[in-house]
């Protein structure tokens, strides 16, 4: 008898003040048609597309690897990512953030991986059960909840922000810095280049998440251009806002599934596994990012100006293709990537 291997990773990364639905209510729309969702971070960057990319699908591959299948999955026909995935060991996330669950439906999997979403995150999900005891689940959940450090502007009466200079895309920023100090120094600008070139720092407020955005030339796949931006941001120059500096970002939304068809309906070549077929492999994704205030900044300050010249204003305006980077401070590798390619997962506003 035919037996079946099930992969469902689900992800929540909220980046917001509008929290997301728990994934088993998810409205998923179709994704669009110049989005690529990819399995591993090494996928190509093509022009005028999107890459979205996170790091729980690869972690519930290896998951089944090194506890079930215990060596690299091999497949009835070849799959380029597959050997990415088996050469990974993705562990970007801390444990608080992250649920897995792998093991035989006879085992009681489904309702174990259930219980644990629900004791960590008090989410109800019901994941898609097997048919037969024999069935391999693995399951993976991340969930994400990342605040910027203050609140930033999301009112900008009569400004308008077009993207490659086309669609009118809705946005939030600052008009000018944060006075407080303290709070400006939570504005980060490495290796400002030109108004087309640097990258941009918000500080979160907690001690685990970073998220950068990157308006750089991209390299052929997404690892590397995320690769060139650490690179930049450890040895380049590190300059704060400055008075008349001014941030513009688009709001971007996506709430997609995507079923990886490429190796469902796959056979396991792997010796005691020949019996076993890939029978899902899906990955949903529920991502926001808005203007994220959780504080208010009530500051009176006196200042005495010296008379000097005033620095060049830099316009951090997102109005072109960038790189979205998060990832916890002390771990080499990303959990989420997102370039920006095209308007698809902003919100047009009608002129």
């Amino acid at each position: 008898m035919e037996r079946l291997l099930c992969l469902g990773i689900l992800l929540i990364t909220v980046v917001a003040k509008a929290y997301a639905q728990p994934v088993g209510q998810l409205n998923r729309e179709n994704v669009p048609r110049n989005t690529v969702i990819a399995p591993t971070a090494d996928a190509r960057i093509e022009k005028n597309r999107n890459v979205v990319y996170c790091s729980s699908f690869e972690m519930s591959w290896y998951k089944l690897r090194d506890s079930i299948i215990k060596s690299p999955i091999q497949l009835s026909r070849p799959v380029e990512w597959v050997n990415s995935l088996n050469e990974s060991n993705n562990k970007s996330v801390s444990k608080e953030f992250v649920c897995l669950g792998v093991g035989f439906a006879r085992d009681s999997v489904q309702s174990k991986f259930q219980s644990q979403v629900f004791k960590k995150f008090s989410l109800s999900f019901k994941p898609k059960t097997s048919g037969s005891p024999f069935d391999i689940c693995a399951y993976s959940y991340l969930n994400k909840k990342v605040h910027f450090f203050s609140e930033l502007d999301e009112s900008f009466s009569g400004e308008k922000l077009r993207f490659m200079g086309d669609k009118s895309v809705s946005f939030f920023g600052l008009k000018h810095p944060w006075r407080n100090p303290v709070y400006r120094s939570k504005l980060r600008i490495f290796d400002y280049r030109n108004p087309n070139d640097f990258i941009f720092q918000i500080e979160t407020d907690n001690d685990f998440d970073e998220i950068y955005f990157a308006k750089v030339e991209p390299s052929k796949t997404l690892i590397e251009t995320y690769l060139t931006v650490m690179k930049r941001v450890k040895e380049g120059h590190l300059e704060y806002m400055q008075d008349n500096d001014n941030i513009r970002i688009p709001h971007i939304d996506l709430n997609f599934e995507k079923e990886f068809q490429d190796i469902t309906g796959l056979k396991l070549l792997n010796r005691g596994f020949e019996k076993y077929t890939i029978s899902d492999a899906t990955q949903a994704i529920n991502f926001s990012l808005n203007e994220s205030g959780v504080s208010l900044e009530s500051v009176s300050e006196l200042r005495v100006l010296f008379a000097i010249p005033e620095p060049p204003v830099k316009n951090l305006v997102f109005d072109k293709p960038f790189l979205l980077v998060m990832k916890e401070k002390n771990q080499p590798q990303p959990y989420f990537l997102l370039w920006i390619g095209n308007s698809d997962l902003m919100r047009l506003v009608v002129d």
